[in-house]
């Protein structure tokens, strides 16, 4: 049977001593965690997990994996190398759901808007609000899995008004288009290079494309990057100054233009590698945030419904 890990304290946040970098406190904290040492144990689940994720064998290996680490039966996943916080926990039962229409989800984070004081930076209260988003991979090259019906779902996704959304082939790679266009350039074709084919790909499915927001000049750069923006902070002495003070940090959505997929390896598989697991399967790669802030989208509910709707079925549910 596999040991169930203890969840990790959300609050813990704060503390002000870590010893371990990938012990559930380790994102805890302001110092510089890549120079802290991992403990044995957290060194040996990590090698268990890894060993795990590199030997799958078929896609639904690999969705098996990432349902035991959400549900925080293995220490990590391909992508985190500790176990869920209870951030994610919030919005699990979702990301547990998209996996039986054969989806592995691999980031995400929930609409937060929470108000703390703070024992760290010299005390003071902080703001940190997120809105929420997510990047999941679907197969196309799967028996259970119509390739068709991936293809409805990322133009449904793409023309949803409340969403920002970008769409790519994971295990292929894109040139740059022409500097004057920049990533505005609404199909840019990719390079299917696992094959060792460098002629462009025809199929519009697997091109990028994004409905991200270009900056387009400086005097509506603010406004502009504010969309792209998902998470941001603000740090004051008392609760009352954080009403008006601006935001000191923020964090802006992933996979918004061709830079971001041109990075070494892959989404998926420990240390960026991409196993045959992944690559027989030519996995679509989809990028979905809400829009606006505060706007009270459940993204897992409405991924769900859009595969509903254009007809995918649960062919990967656990009959119980």
């Amino acid at each position: 049977m596999n040991e169930v890990l203890d969840p990790p304290d959300y609050h813990t946040r704060f503390v002000k001593e870590v010893k371990c970098r990938w012990c559930p406190t380790w994102f805890a904290t302001k110092k510089d965690t890549d120079r802290i040492p991992a403990c044995e144990s957290c060194q040996e689940r990590r090698s268990e997990a890894e060993d795990e994720w590199n030997n799958a064998a078929s896609w639904e290996d690999l969705l098996n994996l990432n349902q035991r680490y959400l549900r925080n039966e293995i220490f990590a996943s391909s992508s985190y190398t500790m176990p869920p916080d209870r951030e994610t926990m919030l919005i699990t039962p979702g990301l547990l759901r998209l996996h039986d229409y054969g989806i592995i989800t691999i980031e995400s984070q929930p609409e937060l808007d929470y108000t703390e004081q703070s024992p760290w930076l010299g005390g003071g209260w902080h703001r940190w609000v997120q809105k929420p988003w997510m990047m999941f991979l679907i197969p196309t090259e799967h028996d259970l899995v119509e390739k068709e019906k991936v293809r409805l779902l990322a133009n449904k996704l793409l023309e949803d008004g409340k969403l920002t959304v970008s769409v790519w082939s994971e295990c292929d790679t894109y040139r740059h288009p022409k500097k004057n266009k920049g990533y505005d350039e609404t199909n840019v074709a990719p390079r299917r290079t696992p094959l060792g084919n460098d002629e462009p790909l025809r199929d519009a499915m697997f091109h990028f494309r994004t409905t991200t927001v270009r900056i387009h000049n400086d005097d509506k750069k603010d406004d502009q990057a504010n969309c792209n923006v998902v998470t941001r902070y603000k740090h004051e002495d008392s609760r009352s100054d954080l009403t008006d003070s601006p935001w000191i940090n923020k964090t802006s959505l992933p996979y918004r233009n061709i830079d971001a997929l041109n990075e070494p390896g892959t989404s998926l598989g420990c240390d960026g590698k991409a196993g045959d697991a992944l690559k027989n399967m030519r996995p679509l790669a989809f990028c979905v945030a809400a829009k606006e802030w505060d706007a009270g989208l459940d993204l897992q509910k409405i991924v769900e419904d859009a595969c509903i709707e254009v007809g995918m079925k649960p062919a990967f549910a656990r009959a119980e």
